[in-house]
């Protein structure tokens, strides 16, 4: 069990990764189909939501459900966002010399700055560049944050 939450781990933060976002919106099925093609774990959709409701309740993310019109006028739902949280970082600093290709192109701070609660919810930025105070990105900070 904790093997597959780690690997469902390592391939939300991937997909934050590819996109430079603390926050992502894979679909039930991407998430099957990696874990069954990188991991070997071959599960169903109802165990996968069971560990993402074990995941999201030790605080690693928040889901929330989307939805958008069809064309008909009735609401659809679609894949769920993922904010990233901060026991999410914490592993992948932890695990770093394992892990460091996920943030390869972040520096990441030591765990102190997430004591704060605040900064513990590294999502409510959007942007892995705009959280300068708690991930700075390698040669300074980004063209948007920098002052004219």
């Amino acid at each position: 069990m904790e093997y597959q939450r780690i690997a469902i781990r390592k391939t939300i933060l991937a997909v934050s990764r590819k996109y430079g976002k603390a926050w992502c919106t894979p679909s039930q099925g991407f998430l099957l189909k990696k874990l069954r093609k990188r991991y070997h774990i071959k599960r169903s959709i109802r165990t996968l939501n069971r560990r993402l409701r074990e995941m999201e309740d030790a605080g690693e993310f928040t889901r929330t459900m989307r939805t958008r019109r069809a064309p008909n006028g009735k609401k659809v739902r679609t894949s769920s966002l993922y904010r990233l949280g901060g026991r999410v970082f914490n592993w992948a600093y932890q695990e770093r010399r394992f892990y460091s290709y996920v943030f390869s192109s972040f520096h990441l701070p030591k765990m102190a700055a997430y004591q704060d609660k605040t900064a513990r919810d590294l999502s409510s930025c959007g942007s892995l560049d705009v959280l300068v105070g708690s991930v700075v990105h390698k040669g300074g900070p980004p063209a948007a944050i920098r002052s004219p």
